[in-house]
């Protein structure tokens, strides 16, 4: 019986170490993969910018081009994908980790998309923007981040609002936060298939969007309101009282 006590116990630790070499290498790799995409990131930032102002100004030259405005969504596109994946390292680890990595400060919605749409100009086309804000809304944000997540969604509703329909940006306080809608005109897409791209890789723009939104310790959704199309909520509360204001728990409508 003792022999066997041992051989088992031999065996665990066997297994265990076994296991945890094993995890050292996943996040050994796993490092590695997220510094490569930091540097390949990184490096592609300039010649993708110069490309994107380069065809911008072709474009004004010749009074506007087809293949031009695809060249310029493209090359916007390539430069969100790359971002992303950045982002999505930037905020993984645990809540202690994604707080430090926050930087927040007191800014409107209306900023936020503003700053958005400016980058979205090739991707949106035709396609109106509305903004239907209850006042000044303004909220405790990470505003490089906040432009992101506005700048996925906006690029998510395009994707799937046809040429001259409306994508709606709808936004107002919720008790000691502030709650974000994106409302596309589209046909609809399955909300359990967005649902799912929102779960999914971490470079996805949906991910990335969700993954902002848990780093500011709020909550992401896809709903679908009824009559074709697709809502996005994004609720961001306080990390701490507004100033003049006093704590309020946050009151989601």
């Amino acid at each position: 019986m003792l022999v066997l006590v041992i051989v088992l116990a031999l065996l665990l630790a066997v297994v265990s170490m076994a296991w945890w070499r094993a995890r050292s290498r996943a996040s050994r790799a796993e490092i590695a993969h997220d510094q490569f995409v930091a540097d390949v990131a990184h490096d592609l930032r300039s010649p993708l910018t110069v490309i994107t102002a380069t065809a911008m100004t072709l474009r004004h030259d010749t009074g506007g081009s087809t293949k031009l405005d695809k060249i310029i969504g493209e090359t916007h596109r390539l430069t969100r994908m790359l971002q992303n994946h950045v982002i999505a390292v930037e905020v993984s680890g645990d809540q202690t980790t994604r707080a430090r990595n926050l930087h927040r400060e007191w800014i409107t919605v209306e900023e936020l998309a503003g700053n958005a749409l400016a980058r979205l100009d090739a991707v949106l086309g035709e396609r109106n923007v509305r903004m239907e804000f209850g006042g000044e809304v303004v909220g405790h944000i990470d505003a490089r981040l906040g432009e992101v997540m506005i700048g996925n969604l906006l690029d998510n509703a395009a994707r799937h609002t046809p040429a001259g329909a409306a994508i709606t940006i709808r936004a107002e306080q919720a008790g000691a936060g502030v709650k974000i809608e994106i409302i596309d005109a589209g046909p609809g897409v399955p909300v359990r298939r967005q649902q799912a791209s929102a779960a999914g890789g971490r470079g996805g723009g949906l991910a990335v969007c969700r993954a902002i939104a848990v780093a500011h310790q709020g909550s992401f959704e896809v709903l679908s309101p009824g009559g074709g199309g697709t809502m996005v909520r994004v609720l961001i509360p306080d990390a701490e009282p507004r100033p003049g204001m006093a704590p309020a728990l946050l009151e989601v409508g």
